[in-house]
């Protein structure tokens, strides 16, 4: 039916992919509308068209960044346990893709490494001011003690791809280190503003 397609085949496993951009999208606007559901929350609660595009016209994560630590507050330890980064990420994602906004990478490669996510302009539907490469790092609550050394290792990591040539000659790509803690959510702009 044109949702799923064969990405992998040997003998009778198949790993299936979503075979383009759009159905990828569905794929995630269902996974907000049942996490939020969940959550007992709605999209007009969330107000996500609004923090995305404080993000795309004035560069403000901040919203975006509230609306991840409110999904994440209302998960219950039970959901969160065995939570990792990639957890995070995929609930993160799942609250930007619908918006359509940006077009939203997983894992967008840079140098060596992989941004763990990357946000490029879609013209001619809007022109945010900027593209925005975000890095996450999730410690759980008892963890909280390496949060510093963590955050530090982090910003590193979010300078190193800033630096690189295809990057570095953009000129407009903004960098984001977002730390969680537990359900604590904190963002901090990383590199030259």
């Amino acid at each position: 039916m044109g949702l799923l397609t064969i990405r992998e085949a040997a003998l009778d496993e198949f790993i299936f992919e979503p075979p383009n951009r759009v159905i990828e999208a569905l794929y995630y606007r269902f996974f907000r509308e049942q996490l939020l559901q969940c959550l007992e929350l709605s999209t007009d609660d969330m107000h996500l068209s609004q923090r995305v595009s404080a993000l795309a016209l004035r560069d403000d994560m901040a919203p975006l960044a509230e609306a991840l630590q409110m999904v994440l507050e209302r998960l219950s330890n039970r959901d969160a346990h065995g939570w990792s980064e990639k957890h995070v990420k995929a609930v993160l994602m799942a609250l930007l893709v619908p918006t359509g906004v940006y077009g939203v990478f997983s894992e967008w490669p840079v140098g060596q490494g992989y941004a763990d996510i990357y946000l490029k302009r879609r013209p001619p539907i809007v022109e945010p001011k900027h593209e925005h490469l975000i890095e996450l790092k999730y410690l759980k609550k008892q963890e909280a003690d390496l949060a510093e050394a963590v955050r530090q290792g982090g910003r590193r990591q979010v300078e190193a791809y800033l630096s690189q040539p295809d990057v570095a000659r953009q000129g407009d790509v903004l960098g984001w280190l977002m730390l969680i803690v537990g359900t604590e959510v904190k963002v901090e702009h990383v590199g030259a503003p």
